[in-house]
C-alpha cells in the first residue's frame, strides 16, 4: 500500500514537472511570437511611410498617384502621327445641325469663336502636365436663336468622336476632369478673355485631349461638352527646334 502511494506521488510530481516545463517553453514561444509581431508591424509601418498609396483606400490611392503624376512633364511626340489631307487650321468645322458661335461683327464667318495669336496652354495627358505655347483657336458650339445658331450635345459629341477617329489623332487623355487640387489649379490657367468672350476649360465637364502633326507643325486639341455648349480648343505649337 505504501509502495502504491509512493509510486502515485512520484507520478504526480513527474506530471507537475512536465507541465511546468511545458508552460515555461510555451511562455518562451509566446514571447518570441510577440517580439516577431512587433518587429513586423514596425517594418510595415516604415514601408507605408515610404509609399502612402499602400495604406490608402482605392479612391485615395488614385488621388495619390494622380498627385505624384501631376508634375510638369515633357510630351513625347515620337509616336504622335503625322496627318495629311485634313485641311487647314483650325481643321474642325460645324456639322449639319449645330453651329460654331462666330462673333465676327462684319458677318464674315471663319468658323472660329476666338483666335489668340500666342498663348500658353497646360496640356493634361493623364500622367502629368506639359506646358506648351502657340496660336490658340477657340470654337464654341452654342444655341443662339436670335442669330439662328443651333446646338445639340449628342450631335456635337458624335461629330467630335467621328472626326477624331477619321483623321487618326493620338488620344492623350479621355475621362473626368482631374480631381487633384494642384492639377485643377494648373488647368484653370487655361482661361483667356478675347474680343468677344472668355475661353477656358470647365471643371464640371469631362475632358478629351488629343495630339497630331500636320505639315511639320504640332497640334494639341482639348474637347469638352455639356447640355449648354460644346467647346474645342486647338493650339498650333510654336516650333522651337
Amino acid at each position: 500500500m505504501i509502495n502504491v502511494f509512493l509510486n502515485h506521488s512520484r507520478y504526480h510530481c513527474l506530471l507537475s514537472s512536465n507541465i511546468l516545463k511545458f508552460m515555461k517553453n510555451s511562455g518562451i514561444v509566446f514571447l518570441l511570437l510577440t517580439v516577431l509581431t512587433v518587429l513586423s508591424c514596425r517594418q510595415k509601418s516604415k514601408e507605408d511611410e515610404k509609399d502612402p498609396s499602400l495604406n490608402a483606400s482605392p479612391k485615395q490611392s488614385a488621388k495619390v498617384k494622380e498627385a505624384s503624376g501631376a508634375q510638369l512633364q515633357p510630351l513625347d511626340w515620337a509616336d504622335v502621327p503625322e496627318l495629311t489631307g485634313i485641311g487647314n487650321f483650325p481643321f474642325f468645322k460645324a456639322p449639319d445641325g449645330i453651329d460654331v458661335y462666330d462673333f465676327s461683327p462684319n458677318g464674315e464667318r471663319d468658323g472660329i469663336s476666338e483666335l489668340f495669336p500666342l498663348k500658353k496652354w497646360e496640356v493634361y495627358h493623364g500622367g502629368g502636365i506639359t506646358t506648351v505655347e502657340g496660336k490658340l483657336a477657340f470654337l464654341l458650339f452654342m444655341e443662339d436663336r436670335n442669330n439662328g445658331l443651333k446646338y445639340d450635345q449628342y450631335l456635337f459629341d458624335r461629330y467630335a468622336k467621328k472626326y477624331i477617329a477619321q483623321i487618326g489623332a493620338k488620344k492623350l487623355y479621355e475621362g473626368p476632369f482631374p480631381e487633384e487640387e494642384s492639377t485643377r489649379s494648373k488647368l484653370n490657367e487655361n482661361k483667356y478673355t478675347g474680343h468677344y468672350s472668355t475661353a477656358g476649360l470647365s471643371e464640371e465637364s469631362p475632358l478629351q485631349v488629343y495630339a497630331f502633326k500636320n505639315s511639320k507643325k504640332k497640334y494639341i486639341v482639348n474637347i469638352q461638352s455639356n447640355g449648354a455648349s460644346g467647346n474645342i480648343f486647338i493650339i498650333e505649337l510654336e516650333d522651337f527646334e
